[in-house]
């Protein structure tokens, strides 16, 4: 399997990268929500929804910006020997299609607790990118093996993420923060129980943006052509008296 091979230069290139691309391609990235306040005396497994090929980053920018820990995200090795570079900000490896793999990047991710006590992993769940709206979300077990073994002193986040177009040129992405849980509690429950949660925090996350609700809004993006074309058309249009 390819580990991660941090290195502080490409995070602080990699920063300013996002920043500058999200800002191109996004009305804004927004939290219905405030994020969590945890202990970084234990690490952290972070679960989001995997809907968007934007996920991945969109988790990124929220370490940096909130959670603030020992960055590793588990990726697919296709596509991490595709971008190497993603090594160094703390992208592993795992190939769904060979069990022995699974088997190594799982104990990895063991290691990784064991090593960096503060560190926040990041897993996506459903292990592909599937519709929001997908129900079950089809958790692959070996969350449920990971959490068997994993310090009883660790803490489970689940996160809903959705990209909407609210009347704008550029979606907007939207990010609700679940309740957390020590694994201990999530090993209790069976995968569907999990998956169960995370689907009421999805419906959740929708709910927030049908009626608007906003806490923090993580970035805001460049002007969009719908704006620039409202501005020119105050320009040249006058309202006249009835």
């Amino acid at each position: 399997m390819l580990q991660a091979r941090h290195n502080r230069w490409a995070d602080q290139i990699f920063k300013i990268y996002l920043g500058r691309l999200c800002r191109r391609h996004f009305r804004a990235i927004t939290l219905t929500n405030e994020p969590p306040l945890l202990s970084k005396k234990h690490p952290l497994l972070l679960l989001p929804n995997h809907s968007t090929w934007w996920d991945g980053f969109v988790v990124y920018l929220l370490n940096r910006s909130f959670l603030r820990r020992p960055f590793y995200l588990m990726m697919l090795e296709r596509e991490l020997r595709k971008f190497p570079f993603f090594q160094r900000l703390g992208a592993y490896s795992i190939a769904p299609a060979s069990p022995k793999k699974i088997l190594t990047s799982l104990q990895y991710t063991l290691e990784i607790f064991s090593a960096a006590p503060s560190a926040m992993v990041c897993m996506f769940p459903q292990g592909e990118l599937l519709p929001f709206a997908r129900r079950p979300l089809a958790y692959r077990p070996g969350i449920e093996w990971l959490l068997q073994r994993c310090p009883p002193q660790l803490s489970v986040l689940p996160v809903g993420i959705r990209a909407e177009f609210l009347g704008d040129q550029r979606p907007e992405i939207f990010v609700r923060f679940g309740s957390p849980a020590p694994a201990q509690t999530m090993v209790e429950s069976n995968l569907r129980q999990m998956e169960a949660l995370h689907e009421t925090l999805l419906d959740e996350l929708q709910a927030d943006i049908l009626q608007g609700r906003k806490a923090i809004e993580l970035l805001r993006g460049e002007s969009s052509i719908n704006n620039n074309v409202e501005r020119l058309s105050s320009l040249f249009y006058v309202r006249r008296s009835p």
